[in-house]
């Protein structure tokens, strides 16, 4: 029983680690468009985040990595109400076309005393195909094929970010109570400007 509880928090964790890149994907966007900047600074300019469309400047794998993180969140929203059907297509359509010709490899890696089968990135793929990207995109495998059983991610209703559910919670819509109220005033300012 304790060996299967620590496989089901490891599973967690790995999760918890998912969720937080795909929240914080804007911020390794920029962090990708730096080094394109300090790599090549006569074609790469500045970006401010302030600014409407911001992204629309980014360098390309900076914007590839927003595009994917974008449609990762879409995909698990789907899931979320609907399960497989053409939505969750239409939302995997950049993951799709970042993964078109990814040269992955599987190879055994010791980490923590243990052999684990792992993907990676081959040598010399990092220009086209940034590591973050992949291991989002590698996360989301792992989660629809391997622990969509085992524990349930959202995408909060209000506020957009990722979150994982409580183990009992598979129906809540928030990712915390704060959301849930500020949902409510919405809707409930929404009603009153239309019966008035």
């Amino acid at each position: 029983m304790a060996k299967i509880e620590a496989w089901e928090a490891r599973i967690r964790d790995s999760m918890e680690t998912f969720v937080f890149h795909l929240n914080n994907a804007g911020n390794a966007a920029l962090g990708m468009h730096d080094m394109a900047q300090q790599a090549d600074p006569d074609n790469v300019h500045d970006v401010d985040p302030a600014k409407p469309k911001w992204t629309d400047q980014l360098a390309p794998l900076a914007k590839t990595h927003l595009e994917v993180a974008s449609g990762i969140k879409q995909a698990i929203a789907v899931l979320e109400e609907e399960g497989r059907g053409e939505k969750f297509h239409a939302a995997m359509r950049p993951v799709l076309r970042f993964t078109f010709g990814l040269e992955v490899a599987l190879e055994w890696n010791i980490l923590h005393y243990q052999y684990r089968l792992q993907r990676i990135l081959k040598e010399g793929r990092e220009k086209t195909h940034p590591i973050e990207t992949a291991g989002l995109v590698f996360a989301l495998d792992e989660y629809i094929n391997r622990y969509f059983d085992l524990v349930h991610l959202g995408i909060c209703r209000h506020c957009g970010i990722a979150y994982l559910k409580p183990k009992h919670g598979r129906k809540q819509r928030y990712c915390s109570r704060s959301c849930q109220q500020k949902a409510y005033l919405v809707r409930k300012a929404e009603k009153e400007g239309r019966s008035s």
